[in-house]
């Protein structure tokens, strides 16, 4: 079985592929073990690439859910097999995990994904989720280090978030201010309707060079 980890902001994902059997538990539960040794204790199991589960595996994500909890963590489950779902559904598993139908629905209320990648020298971070109150100081540490890394112009995608409280929307201003800070030219897309409405509402709108695609963001720093 594959195991792939990667970091979310506020989660882990950790994507199974193949057969999570006796020969796979082992190397799963050393790929948890070491996640839960890093200090993070938000898991997503993405399963959607999981056609079969034996005990062992269940074993696996009990100790994963456990663990996580004892830490005041979790564990949610994503892109479940139907083949899958009836054999945690006959041992009881069904109860105890949250069950979500892919990544995404499972990252909402307490995670966000984001994607970032430097384009014609300028690092374009693509960011999908809300903004909620409890993602929000997560979220400004994750900008604050693409900052540090970055050429000196940034890109900040948001045409993935449908939604920022209040809370996430201070955050976005304390990111405009730490990438200024950092001599970070910041440039913001992807700010559809809701966003907008929320960002006009709360006088926002001009504190922020907003541009309708990343293309065109990029493009506007060659004509500073």
């Amino acid at each position: 079985m594959e195991i792939i980890v990667r970091p979310a902001i506020g989660a882990t994902i950790v994507t199974f592929k193949g057969a999570f059997d006796t020969t796979a538990a082992p190397a799963a539960e050393k790929a948890v073990r070491e996640i839960l040794a890093s200090g993070q204790n938000h898991l997503i199991f993405d399963l959607s690439n999981v056609p079969y589960i034996a005990s062992s595996g269940l074993r696996v994500l009990m100790f994963a859910l456990k663990s996580a909890k004892s830490t005041k963590g979790g564990a949610r489950l994503a892109g479940v097999f139907q083949t899958v779902r009836e054999v945690m559904k006959l041992t009881g598993f069904d109860t105890l995990f949250g069950v979500y139908a892919d990544v995404d629905r499972a990252l909402e209320k307490f995670a966000m994904d984001s994607e970032s990648k430097v384009v014609e020298g300028a690092t374009v971070i693509h960011l999908k989720g809300d903004i909620e109150p409890d993602v929000a100081p997560i979220l400004l540490e994750h900008l604050r280090r693409l900052f540090r890394a970055a050429p000196g112009r940034a890109v900040l995608n948001l045409v993935g978030v449908n939604y920022a409280s209040v809370d996430g929307l201070r955050t976005l201003q304390e990111a405009h201010k730490a990438a200024a800070e950092l001599g970070v030219d910041l440039r913001l897309t992807g700010v559809e309707k809701a966003l907008k409405e929320a960002f006009d509402l709360k006088g926002l709108t001009a504190q922020f060079q907003i541009y309708p695609k990343v293309e065109t963001a990029i493009a506007s720093f060659s004509k500073r």
